[in-house]
């Protein structure tokens, strides 16, 4: 009789189910793992003796992912009478299990202070990767041949069994630290150890670090410092004490997905740096828990951080192998819904079904046909493929010819993309794409039509437009010119600029960083409960910035506070979508209403969507980037 338990894991990866089956067969216990569709199915011998010992392990070694949800289980009477398969396994750049990380901090594990700890189901095996097939003599470790205790769990530990990447301080990689002209060399773990001690002295002295981690290069400095762009919190314990946050939020953080996310600061002494807002990610890989280890014993629970490799540090640790780097992913979390917004790091590479005729690049990523998938990694790590059409973005830079090539836009692509996850491809729905731009889309299951398309945003002139813009307008811009000669010259900054329409508001509004996620974290501020009416309209079908930029600058001059006027800005872009989108719907009598672009990965303008649309929920990624690195995705349905 078989115990059958189901969890909702809507990603196409399989690190979970694989971590299960390393489980069950370390135990020895007969089970038949799926993932399929969103949900992971575990069929297990209920009449085996380990099995209590198997299901205390889940506990103990089953990580976290920001993908997972709700479970349930029920019996069946079909018998389970043999071990666990793994199902697909990709090089994926993961943050450290609880079995590796145990491993690290045990002074009797022989991967004692080891920072390229890994297995199966964590690390960044992605930074050593070169070409598949995923086996050693197709990554950067392929000269160090294992030692024989690595071997022996090569074949033998469950958890590493045939995996690529093992290695330990006999036979792995060694790491050299350079502060001015001293050179420290680490190969065993007490030598390890003390480059970990002295990288979070330096720190704890004030002193930046730049350190080569298995997901870049990384500066580190102490949070107190200034000039990090995000914050890494190193002590699991200091979470809630460090920021405001959600129970979603501090889960997702500790997920082995381990993503970036923007939170509340509570600290006042990290407040009174980086504002009230930042982004936060936990540890992500070997280097930075060692590291974090160190500092928490000299009392530091998180460091600045950023990747900006050319910022004079004082000390330098790296090795002598080269490695892929990823961008990070960004979670956005509102209530009860989760969607990736941006990055590459623990979505690609990926398996999609079905496999199609077809190649599809976009953002120096490819989708070809493995079988009966589709494979998306980066091209040079696919090699060559035989295919009958290639879909390409427009702009996107190929380096082959082929006789049919087909170029497809980033909305209509985002589009697809997220149809395509959802099983929506037959049926019709409305869309809007927000990125900067802003686009409106329909489709009735076939091809897309772009309903409403962007327009693109010209800084030259535009105040001589502003000034024509209506009756009395070129009063605003006489009284601008003589009694706020200050904003007068933020709009010939504009005009002399090639600043895209968000670049623009925040410079209007007065922001010292000119960009939308300047204008978003601004809006997080506000604690109000309402914001003003900017005008957000449609002029010739398409979207009329001048007529939203001069109504910022009437709030600017009536003396509006900065957080409710970008509050306003996000919060009438909102209604702005949802009417538009209803609209659309109820003309076109479409079944879904679809969200896509990194743009909607904002709490103001997200909530109000929601709220107006809260009878027809919208659709959005479950588990792709709802940014452009879908477009790759969508780019395989075109």
């Amino acid at each position: 009789m078989a115990f059958i338990f189901e969890i909702g894991c809507d990603t196409h990866q399989k690190t979970i189910a694989n971590t299960l089956v390393s489980i069950f067969r370390m135990h020895g216990v007969e089970a038949s793992i799926e993932h399929e569709n969103g949900l992971i199915t575990c069929a297990i011998n209920q009449d085996h003796p380990r099995l209590q010992e198997a299901f205390d392990a889940m506990g103990s070694l089953l990580p976290a992912s920001v993908f997972m949800r709700g479970s349930s289980h029920r019996f069946d009477e079909t018998p389970v009478t043999r071990l666990p398969e793994f199902l697909e396994r990709l090089p994926l750049g993961l943050g450290v299990c609880p079995r590796c990380t145990g491993e690290m901090l045990d002074p009797s594990s022989r991967r004692y202070y080891y920072p390229f700890t890994s297995c199966n189901h964590c690390g960044g095996q992605y930074a050593f990767f070169d070409a598949y097939p995923y086996v050693r003599e197709n990554t950067a470790l392929r000269a160090i041949p294992p030692c024989p205790a690595c071997a022996h769990e090569f074949s033998a530990d469950p958890f590493r069994e045939g995996y690529p990447q093992i290695g330990c301080p006999e036979c792995g990689v060694g790491v050299s630290m350079r502060e001015g002209d001293e050179l420290f060399l680490a190969r065993s773990s007490a030598e390890y150890k003390t480059l970990f001690e002295r990288a979070a002295a330096l720190i704890a002295a004030g002193k930046k670090i730049r350190i080569k981690t298995t997901t870049g290069i990384r500066v580190f400095a102490p949070s107190d410092a200034g000039g990090g762009t995000a914050l890494m919190v190193f002590n699991a314990s200091k979470l809630s004490t460090l920021f405001s946050l959600i129970d979603e939020e501090f889960n997702a953080l500790l997920s082995i997905e381990r993503p970036v996310l923007h939170v509340a600061l509570k600290d006042e002494r990290l407040k009174s740096v980086m504002g009230d807002t930042a982004d936060a990610q936990y540890c992500d890989d070997g280097f930075t828990l060692l590291l974090g280890r160190e500092l928490i014993e000299q009392g530091i629970d998180a460091a600045a951080v950023s990747t900006d490799e050319h910022t004079p540090v004082d000390a330098v640790i790296d090795y002598d192998i080269a490695i892929n780097t990823q961008s990070p992913m960004r979670l956005f979390l509102n209530k009860d819904v989760r969607f990736v917004a941006q990055g590459e790091r623990g979505s690609f590479p990926a398996f999609v079904v079905p496999a199609l005729d077809v190649a599809s690049f976009a953002h120096s990523l490819a989708a070809v046909r493995v079988g009966e998938k589709m494979l998306i990694d980066r091209p040079e790590h696919l090699g060559g493929t035989a295919t009958s059409k290639v879909n390409a973005l427009e702009g996107e830079q190929l380096g082959f010819s082929h006789g049919n090539i087909h170029r497809f836009d980033q909305d209509t692509a985002s589009f697809m993309a997220v149809l395509a996850e959802n099983g929506l491809r037959k049926n019709s729905a409305v869309c809007a794409y927000f990125d900067e731009t802003i686009t409106f889309l329909y489709t009735k299951g076939e091809h897309i039509t772009r309903i409403i398309p962007a327009e693109p945003f010209v800084s030259a002139g535009l105040i001589g437009r502003i000034g024509s813009l209506r009756e009395g307008s070129d009063r605003l811009i006489g009284n601008l010119r003589s009694q706020h000669v200050q904003l007068y010259g933020v709009l010939e900054t504009i005009e002399s600029s090639s600043c895209s329409l968000f670049e623009a508001a925040a410079m209007i509004v007065g922001l010292e960083n000119p960009a939308m996620n300047a204008l978003a974290k601004e809006a997080l501020r506000f604690v109000g409960k309402g914001g003003l009416q900017i005008d957000t309209k449609l002029r010739d079908n398409r979207f009329d910035s001048v007529a939203f930029l001069a109504s910022i600058i009437s709030y600017r001059l009536a003396d509006v506070p900065t957080p409710l006027l970008c509050y306003s800005i996000f919060e009438s872009l909102g209604d702005y979508f949802s009417d538009i989108l209803t609209e659309l719907k109820n003309r076109s009598k479409a079944e879904h209403v679809v969200l896509c672009g990194s743009g909607f990965a904002n709490q103001s303008l997200y909530s109000r969507v929601v709220r107006n649309l809260k009878n027809t929920p919208p659709v959005l990624s479950r588990s792709f980037p709802i940014g452009r690195e879908n477009g790759v995705v969508g780019g395989i349905y075109l």
